[in-house]
């Protein structure tokens, strides 16, 4: 189930078994249904090709990359075949909150990949070659007026220009874990900084000098979820973890604030939610149970 925002308010994309996708409005009807050749990987984007314009809705599946209008036709282009499967979900990118919207896949060929809306590769951009394949989607941060394409394999941490060519260099090798690679922003004290954790719980941090680190956090095993937030306005970290049964709340010097076991394990990456009157919950799912939990800081 994905949520989306169409003309009659809060939609949902719902996939079942048969690979079939539809749309479903706030009153429960279907408005369409359209046949995919595989499941949904990842997020269903909304693209807005002109301001105020209807909504057209972008994913991939193993084997091609989709775009469909909000009446369920597919845009012209589409759907996308790609020579090599997907390696993990696409990302969408508007370097320029312009509305110039690039489509950035990882391929089982350890090659990286990038497509307009028209389904055109992208002019200019270096298909980047991994050492092993991405499973995790690409990430895109703007800092200081550049820009940063972040992925990583098993092994390796790469940190791209909008181009598609090497923008950090670092030697780091190490066994990731399969979370996610987070921007720390610029404290008093630390420049702005990459991490993410390996298959032992250990941080991984990087500078954008290639300056690389590595901070004992938990210890973990090659399964656990992984935060990194930010509370308060001075942008100061904090860490969650979570394995089995059992959630850590770190501070931003690593040590702990607080741990919580739950009757059942964590299924979910935990969230950290800011509730409309500002109130700071962490979000915690157990699926096995259907259970969902929320946590005061």
């Amino acid at each position: 189930v994905r949520q989306a925002t169409g003309k009659t308010g809060f939609e949902l994309m719902v996939q079942d078994n048969q690979n079939n996708l539809y749309l479903i409005n706030n009153q429960g009807e279907i408005l369409w249904k359209y046949k995919t050749d595989g499941a949904v990987m990842g997020t269903i984007h909304q693209v807005e090709p002109k301001r105020n314009s209807p909504f057209l809705y972008t994913f991939n599946t193993e084997n091609s990359i989709y775009m469909i209008d909000h009446g369920g036709n597919k845009a012209n282009g589409f759907p996308l075949v790609l020579n090599h499967q997907a390696s993990a979900p696409m990302s969408l990118f508007d370097y320029e909150q312009n509305r110039t919207y690039r489509l950035v896949i990882p391929c089982t060929n350890k090659q990286i990949l990038a497509f307009d809306t028209e389904g055109q590769p992208v002019d200019g951009w270096n298909i980047f070659a991994t050492d092993h394949e991405v499973s995790q989607s690409l990430k895109h941060f703007r800092v200081d007026g550049k820009d940063y394409i972040v992925g990583a394999d098993v092994m390796t941490d790469y940190i791209l220009d909008r181009r598609g060519n090497i923008r950090v260099k670092t030697d780091a090798v190490y066994t990731h874990s399969m979370n996610d690679i987070y921007l720390e922003e610029r404290t008093k004290g630390r420049e702005p900084r990459f991490l993410t954790t390996d298959q032992e719980g250990n941080l991984h941090a990087t500078n954008f000098e290639g300056e690389y680190q590595i901070l004992p956090l938990d210890t973990l095993g090659a399964n656990h979820f992984f935060v990194s937030a930010t509370l308060g306005s001075n942008a100061e970290p904090v860490y969650i973890t979570a394995e089995a049964n059992q959630l850590k709340f770190f501070n931003k010097d690593r040590t702990l604030r607080f741990k919580k076991g739950f009757d059942y394990p964590i299924s979910h990456r935990p969230q950290l939610l800011k509730l409309p009157k500002g109130e700071l919950k962490i979000g915690v799912v157990c699926a096995s149970a259907n259970r969902i939990y929320l946590l005061n800081l």
